[in-house]
C-alpha cells in the first residue's frame, strides 16, 4: 500500500508541474478559442485522471482487495 501512496505523490506532483505547463501553452489562445479553453482543459483532466486510476491501479475493486 505504501507503494502505491508513494505512486501517488509523485503522480500528482508531475500532473500538477503538467498542468501548469499545458495551461500557460493555451493562455495566449484564449483571446481566439474564448470558452472552449475550459473545455480543453476539462477533457485533458478527465483523461488523466482516467490514465491514473488505471496506471495506479486505484479502482475501487482493487483497493477493497488490497486491502483485506
Amino acid at each position: 500500500m505504501s507503494n502505491h501512496v508513494t505512486q501517488l505523490d509523485f503522480a500528482s506532483r508531475l500532473w500538477g508541474f503538467f498542468r501548469s505547463l499545458i495551461e500557460r501553452a493555451l493562455a495566449p489562445l484564449t483571446a481566439q478559442w474564448g470558452d472552449l479553453i475550459p473545455q480543453v482543459m476539462v477533457a485533458i483532466y478527465q483523461c488523466v485522471d482516467q490514465y491514473f486510476v488505471q496506471a495506479l491501479q486505484l479502482d475501487p475493486l482493487t483497493l477493497r482487495l488490497e486491502t483485506t
